[in-house]
This record gives structure tokens, C-alpha cells and sequence, in this order.
């Protein structure tokens, strides 16, 4: 496992000291992955969209996106409701750190589960 709980969208502030696919060089991502390959082993790469288990306080200090507007209780944020066109956009963020980060990855097609949305991404 490499970059467990890594970010795919920049309104998705890293709370827990997570990657940023967003920031980071898939090339680097990728000889990693190459020299885990060369021992024989597989490599995974869990991405993730927080919701509104982070803070729009960190990171770009961007409006985080939740299903709901709800404040969460841990992080103490008030998440905007996600609107369709939010949803097209993160769905377009996994699948783009799918082809980042995540190309050097063994794993199978990705499934989002976001907001009442539940997409494939092959």
C-alpha cells in the first residue's frame, strides 16, 4: 500500500497529514511502484475524496463538498451540499489520479461512492 487514504481533489484538504495526488508527481509514484514490482510484490494506492471529514481551514482553505451541509463534529466544518456539477468534478478527479498515481497500481477498476452517486471508473 502506497499513499493510503491519498487525496484526489484540491477541496479535499488532507486532514490526517494524507498525500495529494493533486501535488504530487506520478512519476515518482511510479518508480516506486516499478522497484515494489521488481521484488515480486503488488502494489495498491487507496485514493479518497474526505467529504466532510476535513477542513476547509487547511490546505487551499477551499469550501469542502459532503452530501449534506451538515457540520462535522471532529473537524467542526460546514460542508457546502454537493451539487451535481460537484460530483461530475470529483468523479473526474478519481479517475484522473486513477491515470496518475494509480496507473502503476495492480488494482482492479475503481468504484466511487460519494454523495448518493455510484459510478465504475474502468
Amino acid at each position: 500500500m502506497m499513499g493510503g487514504s491519498a487525496i484526489v481533489s484540491p477541496e479535499s484538504a488532507p486532514a490526517f497529514g494524507n498525500l495529494h495526488l493533486t501535488r504530487t508527481r506520478s512519476s515518482l509514484m511510479g518508480e516506486l511502484a516499478e522497484a515494489v514490482h521488481a521484488e515480486g510484490a503488488a502494489v495498491t494506492c487507496q485514493i479518497t475524496h474526505l467529504g466532510w471529514r476535513t477542513s476547509n481551514y487547511s490546505g487551499d482553505w477551499l469550501p469542502i463538498i459532503a452530501p449534506s451541509r451538515l457540520k462535522e463534529r471532529t473537524h467542526r466544518a460546514f460542508a457546502k451540499e454537493a451539487e451535481p456539477w460537484d460530483l461530475e468534478r470529483v468523479v473526474d478527479a478519481f479517475a484522473s489520479a486513477r491515470r496518475g498515481g494509480g496507473a502503476h497500481c495492480d488494482g482492479g477498476p475503481g468504484r466511487v461512492r460519494h454523495a448518493g452517486a455510484d459510478v465504475q471508473i474502468g
